[in-house]
């Protein structure tokens, strides 16, 4: 499924993220004929306690640099100077930028340092270190860690394409940004503020001519090469691009969907983990799940029938698969699948519940029975066995026996907190006179 507007500005998208192997041409260019334009938001911050940094400076930098371009009505560009991490948050909503410019501090692990929220409007450092204040002193510095940083800017990855950490030490946060973002770049190392901003330089003058995020990059660091003869410093950048999943995390993460109710969301990354290692059982086997519960039975047979293939003997491949034929009417096809479930794993506790299920359906009510009796065995604790066990006896007029199953069916139910079920058990048990 695509995305009209991505499709309208030349943006592919892929499962609502920009995809990464589209981007081979310059931002503007592909923004250009959609009348849109790019937009930039540079977040610099330079609270109390660090040391002062040239931010108007680097600023400064960044307009020039996209003034004297030639396309330079196709940019927007927005500030937040002695910036908190609310404006930050409130930024990214507002303008929904192409391009994230960070200016400042960073401290590796602890983070970058942006101006704490209880501090914002109370004072600022001006760009020549003078301290100037607003109204009182409060504690300015806060520090935010790459994980959080990480989670922010993954919720904008249908707009966000780079992201340019301008700060020391920040390469922490560029790598753990890249697992969302198309290209992060970084800091492996303390970097000279003069350095910091000729590299700023160099990358806005690239992006102003057209040129592609990773190439960009690559005149930043030839900036700092060649104007300021520094080859060394140009090294302590570090350009990541978007980092693949792995198939077991593409597997995790269609499970937490799969649990939160996302079953198409699951069901893509189940494809994904699939694509990637196309023997992973587990994978075909939960994503024939999701595929049940969003009604594709059929796909959900697949599925089992393609994970039995890779793994014959295990018990609940044949129960998923049984699962599936009996929602499609199949009671036949279902106990058979049954049968095979309970010979690989005589404790199968549903396989016997479903297996007696089925047979009830064909009319098989004393085999049912049996089935039941049995779940009933291996767990005294399944409710639902009690309750279709008193429905047959019910249905044989053993009226004693049918309210003894429907009375324990309704106490296990409410301790498992199963209003309904538990609602249902009541109803028999009245309609016997109990």
């Amino acid at each position: 499924m695509t995305d009209p507007l991505a499709e309208k500005l030349g943006i592919n998208v892929q499962g609502g993220t920009v995809n990464v192997q589209n981007l081979n041409i310059g931002i503007a260019a592909r923004l250009e004929q959609s009348g849109d334009r790019v937009r930039i938001l540079v977040v610099a911050a330079n609270p109390l306690g660090s040391s002062p940094l040239k931010l108007d400076h680097e600023v400064k930098t960044i307009q020039e640099a996209l003034r004297r371009s030639r396309k330079r009505d196709n940019f927007v560009v927005e500030y937040r100077l002695a910036a908190t991490p609310s404006e930050l948050r409130r930024a990214l909503l507002d303008l929904e930028p192409h391009v994230l410019h960070f200016s400042g501090h960073g401290a590796g692990e602890q983070g970058l340092l942006f101006v704490s929220d209880e501090s914002a409007g109370a004072i600022y450092r001006s760009d020549s270190g003078e301290v100037r204040s607003r109204s009182i002193n409060t504690n300015e510095i806060k520090f935010v860690p790459a994980q959080p940083l990480a989670n922010l800017l993954q919720l904008c990855d249908e707009h966000l394409e780079c992201v340019v950490l301008n700060a020391c030490y920040s390469d922490v946060q560029g790598d753990a940004i890249s697992a969302n973002i198309p290209f992060t770049i970084g800091m492996r190392d303390l970097v000279e503020d003069h350095v910091a901003i000729k590299f700023s330089q160099g990358f806005y003058d690239a992006i102003g001519a057209g040129k592609v995020y990773e190439m960009a990059f690559k005149w930043g660091k030839v900036a700092i090469e060649f104007d300021l003869a520094n080859n060394e410093a140009s090294q302590i950048l570090i350009l990541r691009k978007k980092r693949s999943l792995s198939a077991s995390e593409y597997f995790n993460r269609a499970y937490d969907k799969s649990q939160n109710g996302d079953k198409q969301g699951a069901i893509t990354d189940y494809n994904e983990a699939i694509r990637l290692n196309p023997y992973y059982v587990a994978a075909y086997s939960n994503r024939g799940i999701a595929k049940r519960q969003s009604g594709d039975k059929q796909g959900a047979i697949a599925d089992y029938n393609e994970a039995i293939c890779l793994k014959p003997d295990y018990a609940h491949l044949y129960y998923g698969r049984g699962f599936a034929k009996d929602d499609l009417g199949d009671k036949q096809g279902a106990i058979a699948d049954f049968n095979e479930a309970v010979r690989l794993k005589p404790d199968y506790t549903a396989a016997f519940y479903m297996r007696g299920s089925a047979k009830d359906d064909l009319g098989d009510k004393q085999e049912a029975i049996a089935d039941y009796n049995e779940a009933i065995r291996l767990n005294p604790e399944y409710a639902n066995a009690y309750y279709s066990r008193g429905l047959i006896k019910r249905e044989r007029g053993e009226k004693q026996e049918a309210l003894a199953d429907f009375r324990k069916a309704s106490e296990l139910f409410q301790q498992q907190g199963n209003t309904e079920w538990y609602n249902k058990s009541l109803d028999r048990i009245k309609e016997l006179g109990g």
